[in-house]
């Protein structure tokens, strides 16, 4: 990153630690951004230093942006996924970081590892009480597609047996999945698909969720006209 207000590494800031916090959120925000994107330099820069990382030199990295680069070199290879699920699965790194690991999993570009992501959220090498970091990542992942609501209906069954004693949880994990639906038919698919099933624990999130789809259908075909000529025009 060639911006010299921002830089890779944290430093002591010249202003208060207010300043370097809020710095160090940006950093992270700009290189998980730019990362995503595709710019070229922050890509090659986050495979160097995670591999660094990863080798034992922990000061290459920062806690606040190891997230962020996750998830920048999962977006890459299937070498660059593997290497991010073996740091999840090694239970010497620190709980916050193997997380992060886990959600970074979700950010694949590529579909068949996004399949595997998913199934893998079912295995034993994940609580069953972080399956939801899993789901909310191929969630809101725009390259996913509706594979999280696919993964959701054809686990249905598992699911309700394996939280029988949280099915609120149940709510959580259909309102992660559908995320990014928008649509009136998809508003009606949810409906018809919990239309014969009982979901007195979390027919809230379905109300919630079912009216999310709905607010943001309005919301597009009212404004996307506008949004379409901002865009055209800057």
């Amino acid at each position: 990153m060639h911006d010299t207000r921002i830089g890779w590494d944290t430093t002591a800031a010249a202003g208060s630690d207010e300043d370097d916090s809020h710095a160090s959120r940006l950093r992270a925000l700009a290189v998980r951004m730019a990362g995503k994107a595709g710019h070229e330099e922050i890509v090659a820069e986050s495979h160097r230093r995670l591999k660094e990382y990863l080798a034992g030199n922990k000061r290459v990295l920062s806690g606040d942006l190891l997230p962020s680069v996750l998830v920048v070199v999962d977006t890459g290879t299937q070498e660059d996924y593997e290497a991010v699920k073996v740091y999840y699965l090694d239970t010497s790194n620190p709980v916050d970081q193997r997380l992060s690991a886990l959600a970074a999993l979700g950010h694949a570009k590529d579909t068949d590892l996004l399949r595997e992501t998913l199934a893998f959220a079912l295995t034993d090498d994940v609580r069953n009480q972080d399956v939801y970091i899993v789901v909310s990542a191929v969630g809101s992942n725009s390259f996913a597609g509706d594979l999280a609501w696919k993964w959701f209906q054809d686990n249905y069954d598992l699911l309700l047996a394996r939280y029988l004693a949280a099915t609120n949880y149940i709510g959580e994990l259909m309102e992660l999945s559908t995320s990014h639906f928008v649509g009136s038919e998809r508003a009606v698919e949810i409906e018809e698909y919990f239309a014969t099933k009982d979901t007195a624990k979390y027919s809230r999130s379905i109300e919630q969720t079912v009216e999310r789809v709905r607010t943001n259908t309005a919301w597009f075909e009212t404004d996307r006209e506008n949004v379409r000529e901002w865009f055209a025009n800057n």
